[in-house]
């Protein structure tokens, strides 16, 4: 049998799979399972979304490579009145979930044998994106005692001339923290001055209290090293159609529309013009404040 690649073989498991078919085979010894392997909404996505989904699942030709125009305009919208500043249609590009986001992102941000730094303990995909791409994984500590908020002075001494990234996930999963704009700001200060891609993922933005969560697009040059990414799923509970965002300025987009055009074509059709009325239309019911 021919052989595998050494950087697939060396990915992990499934992690959600492999615990679940643990939890299949415990008998209760220590009394009944509970089920945290995946964020899943405990509470069904709205009706008039849900309707609204049915009737655009009849379209089933090709869309545009970064999402239809409505959503993007929409999700555009969304992050201005969130973070206070001017972000654009054109900043914006819908993929097929968060996940295929991040792996997309670390595509065009990063190459073979180059390095990009994740909060450990880390979300088990980002980790397993990167192996996958040949990319290093770096473990940036995330300790208890410090409320699992990563230090930027510590990042820095982790940069080496491979580092090509630093991945930040606020509010983070695994562990729930949520990392203080100041210290979201002194990251973005320290990628700024060692010329590294600062990388966001802030798929659970929406349920945090009201309030920015950080002033990174605040910053004149954001769009030269920022890239964020969003998440559908979890806010508007409907994981199972796989729409999510990435945003970057324009020198990001252009690279990135290479990998979409390759990876995605287009993200799903059916959810996109829903969402895009839902944005504004189940506001603040689309700011839901638990899973």
């Amino acid at each position: 049998m021919p052989v595998f690649p050494q950087r697939i073989r060396a990915v992990a498991a499934p992690a959600i799979p492999t615990a679940r078919a643990w939890a299949a085979s415990y008998r209760g010894q220590a009394g009944p399972v509970i089920d945290v392997t995946q964020a899943v909404p405990g509470y069904p996505a709205h009706p008039d979304l849900l309707n609204r989904i049915s009737v655009a699942a009849r379209t089933t030709v090709y869309g545009d490579i970064t999402g239809d125009i409505e959503l993007r305009a929409a999700l555009a919208a969304d992050l201005r009145a969130c973070y206070g500043t001017a972000i654009e249609t054109a900043d914006v590009a819908i993929t097929a979930g968060c996940n295929l986001a991040f792996t997309m992102a670390m595509t065009a941000l990063a190459g073979t044998g180059d390095a990009v730094m994740l909060p450990a303990p880390w979300y088990f995909n980002h980790h397993m994106a990167l192996t996958m791409l040949g990319i290093e994984p770096v473990a940036l500590p995330c300790r208890p005692e410090q409320g699992f908020v990563p230090d930027p002075a510590e990042a820095a001494k982790l940069i080496t001339p491979t580092t090509r990234a630093i991945v930040l996930v606020t509010p983070n999963n695994p562990t729930g923290a949520i990392y203080p704009p100041e210290t979201i700001a002194a990251f973005a200060e320290l990628c700024r001055a060692r010329g590294l891609f600062l990388v966001l993922d802030e798929t659970y933005r929406d349920f945090l209290p009201n309030g920015r969560p950080h002033e990174v697009f605040a910053l004149p040059d954001w769009r030269d090293f920022a890239v964020q990414l969003y998440s559908f799923s979890k806010s508007y509970c409907i994981p199972g159609h796989r729409t999510g965002a990435i945003v970057a300025g324009p020198a990001v987009q252009e690279q990135l529309a290479k990998v979409l055009d390759t990876m995605q074509i287009c993200p799903p059709r059916a959810a996109q013009a829903p969402l895009a009325w839902a944005i504004e239309a189940l506001r603040p019911g689309a700011r839901p404040t638990a899973l």
